[in-house]
């Protein structure tokens, strides 16, 4: 795992919490855009990649979105997005 500081756990949080609203708005591209940022912040967290994953569904990018699964998995075996 990849160490990051409280600040940049911060970031990512708030990062995500904008890029939820995106997706709730349906604006996929920018909700994606989000995440990534989120994930560069902190990488270390499955949900950002899941949420990710989704997003990517929702956009039909569907090696992306498998990719952002599997890596969810690999941080979190009992990930599940519900």
């Amino acid at each position: 795992m990849t160490s990051v500081t409280d600040d940049a756990k911060k970031k990512a949080e708030e990062l995500k919490e904008k890029a939820n609203e995106h997706f709730k708005n349906k604006e996929f591209d920018k909700a994606i855009e989000m995440y990534t940022q989120a994930i560069e912040h902190n990488p270390n967290v499955a949900a950002y990649y899941g949420n990710r994953s989704f997003a990517y569904l929702k956009t039909e990018c569907f090696g992306y979105a498998l990719r952002d699964a599997s890596k969810a998995i690999e941080l979190d075996e009992t990930y599940v997005k519900v």
